[in-house]
């Protein structure tokens, strides 16, 4: 809590003497009170002795009262500056136990953390971790968003994001949590119909079903033995919500690429198969990030260190994986 949050929180308003315009004027008649000496206030604050008899007078004139009476041998106290006196140091007494309350809410596992993270990623692989987390943590609230709008996380309260990014993607202070491996995927109805894509430039030609990221244009990456590359894709349906997309291309509305914790239920039981499999873009990485990753709260600290032991046995690969349709047979038919 800083000095003017204090002084508008816990002094008078008929006792702030507009010293939210210098408050230095008022850290030196601290000293001045307490030590009884200008000279050892300047010494103690390492200023020059002129700088405390300018403040001290500027001080005074806006409080249109002597706070202090000047001699040759020493400084008196006036009963105008004993009563600020016992305002400012109530103000000091609350600023160290605000302080001790910040750093307690530091150490202390307990608390509510605002989190946002997408909700594919969420209801897919985050949610029974966060229960866990809970659980073991009964003094911890979590309040969760699940929208997919990149956050000021400072600006909007929030202590945690935890987001899906390309490697490239991840700034210098985000924690990585978890490596996820991408496919593309199709139906076997879809692929019985429209045929198979052999490489990533066949996509042009086939009912692509996007995950929007941003406003710019659809573009895929595919990694062709160790080249990388991107090609432009359209279809008739777009969302940022990933597991609307799956459900779609599960439905044969066209070819998708997800994150393997989706694709992976769908690929167990049969409604999506991986397809271009020799052109698998980059895995993408799971991150966290927070307003200051430097100085986090102990139970954001405690929560990021949950995650990322648990999302070390995510499976990227389906419980069972059924055996591919023959398609030239299926087309045959």
């Amino acid at each position: 809590m800083g000095w003017e949050e204090i002084i508008m929180k816990y002094v008078p308003s008929s006792s702030r003497l507009n010293i939210l315009s210098d408050l230095k004027s008022v850290e030196i008649f601290l000293s001045v009170v307490e030590t009884r000496s200008l000279t050892r206030t300047a010494e103690k604050l390492r200023v020059a002795p002129s700088t405390v008899s300018k403040k001290m007078a500027e001080l005074e004139e806006r409080a249109k009262a002597h706070l202090i009476s000047r001699t040759t041998r020493k400084v008196e106290i006036t009963q105008a500056g004993m009563d600020f006196y016992a305002h400012c140091s109530r103000l000091m007494d609350e600023a160290e136990l605000a302080e001790r309350a910040i750093a307690s809410g530091r150490d202390s596992l307990a608390g509510r953390l605002r989190v946002t993270a997408p909700i594919a990623l969420t209801e897919r692989t985050l949610m029974p971790h966060i229960a866990d987390f809970l659980v073991q943590n009964p003094a911890v609230e979590i309040d969760l968003d699940t929208s997919t709008n990149t956050k000021n996380l400072r600006g909007e309260g929030f202590d945690l994001s935890i987001r899906m990014v390309a490697r490239f993607d991840v700034e210098p202070d985000n924690i990585v949590l978890h490596e996820n491996h991408r496919h593309f995927y199709a139906s076997p109805n879809y692929l019985a119909e429209h045929g198979e894509p052999k490489h990533p430039r066949d996509l042009t030609a086939h009912s692509c079903l996007i995950v929007r990221q941003g406003s710019a244009a659809a573009s895929w990456p595919y990694n062709d033995r160790g080249r990388f590359g991107r090609i432009n894709v359209s279809g008739p349906f777009t969302s940022n919500n990933a597991n609307t997309i799956a459900e779609l291309a599960a439905s044969g509305l066209g070819v998708a690429l997800l994150g393997a914790f989706i694709g992976r239920d769908y690929e167990g039981s049969g409604r999506l198969v991986r397809v271009l499999e020799a052109y698998s873009p980059p895995a993408s990485v799971v991150v966290a990030a927070a307003p200051d990753c430097r100085h986090l709260s102990r139970p954001s600290r405690a929560f990021i260190d949950h995650l990322s032991r648990r999302l070390k046995d995510v499976r990227q690969e389906p419980a069972a994986l059924p055996k591919r349709p023959m398609l030239r047979l299926v087309e045959a038919l």
